[in-house]
């Protein structure tokens, strides 16, 4: 495995070469773009993988710009990625032929029924803008908790970084025998088309990962100013979650409760306030006592 642009970077190969062809073929012949959709728990390397696709990718298709390098040698278009959901609305209507990478993909693309008008803007801006020979990659930590339409309509590809430097990948025919298990909040995949390893880019390129780490605080930090005006009302949460009970609850001994942990996580909320929102739900609905 080599982290020099345009070589193989996985242990088999499989994963580049099954990307370089998407690539031809959709944005080459069909005019259209390619739609990576990365998933995996916090600490699987999913933003490395990424970087590691495009590092591979900018060496291989002629159509890439050529983007400065890192110290370290890691050519990545930084001004191409989004860390929040402004961002990656911005990059999804501006330039073309580019390489797209959005971090944080549950701030745009998250259950419809879960979240504020991010997810129906995000999806709009895909229909709208996915003929702009774009090469994109979403990430998300819990691919359940992404929009359904965007992982069975939109996605060529799924990566599941199973855990630190391994993944398996799905193409669009295991894509549409993914299950969604919606009693225990989970999806339930077939055997991928194939496995892979990969190196770990923040062991051997840091000045690069230094940089990543570096815009991704930037750009986290600068959201949640500019998100607090557009915050939802604990009394909104609350009704958003009554109107999808069934999703939200959880069995706790002989009784049923709110799953507190869920609704932090859907609503990007503290702890605090997903206490009292729990406790209204509760409380209107009658159960938790």
């Amino acid at each position: 495995m080599t982290l020099e642009k345009g070589k193989q970077f996985t242990n088999n190969g499989y994963l580049e070469t099954n990307l370089e062809k998407l690539a031809r073929y959709l944005i080459g012949n069909k005019d259209k773009d390619l739609f990576v959709i990365v998933c995996g728990a916090p600490g699987t390397a999913k933003s490395s993988l990424t970087m590691l696709s495009e590092n591979y990718l900018r060496g291989r298709l002629e159509w890439l710009e050529d983007e400065p390098n890192e110290d370290d040698g890691l050519p990545i278009d930084w001004e191409n990625m989004a860390f929040n959901h402004e961002k990656w609305s911005t990059i999804t209507k501006t330039g073309k032929k580019k390489f797209k990478k959005h971090d944080e993909g549950r701030s745009s693309f998250n259950r419809r029924n879960a979240m504020t008008s991010n997810n129906k803007e995000a999806i709009d801006d895909e229909n709208q803008h996915r003929f702009r020979n774009d090469i994109k990659f979403v990430n998300f930590q819990h691919l359940y908790d992404a929009e359904p339409q965007i992982v069975k309509s939109r996605a060529h590809v799924v990566i599941r970084c199973v855990k630190q430097g391994w993944f398996w990948f799905y193409n669009q025919q295991k894509i549409n025998k993914f299950k969604y298990d919606d009693e225990n909040k989970k999806i339930n995949f077939p055997e991928p088309v194939f496995k892979g390893s990969f190196p770990d880019p923040e062991k051997q390129l840091p000045n690069t990962w230094k940089k990543y780490k570096r815009l991704e605080d930037e750009e986290m930090n600068g959201s949640d100013e500019d998100e607090k005006t557009q915050e939802l009302s604990i009394s909104q949460i609350v009704e958003l979650v009554k109107k999808r009970r069934d999703y939200y609850k959880k069995e706790y001994g002989d009784k049923q409760i709110i799953n507190q942990p869920l609704v932090e996580t859907d609503f990007d909320i503290g702890g605090r306030k997903a206490r009292k929102v729990k406790a209204k739900v509760e409380a209107d609905l009658g159960i938790g006592q």
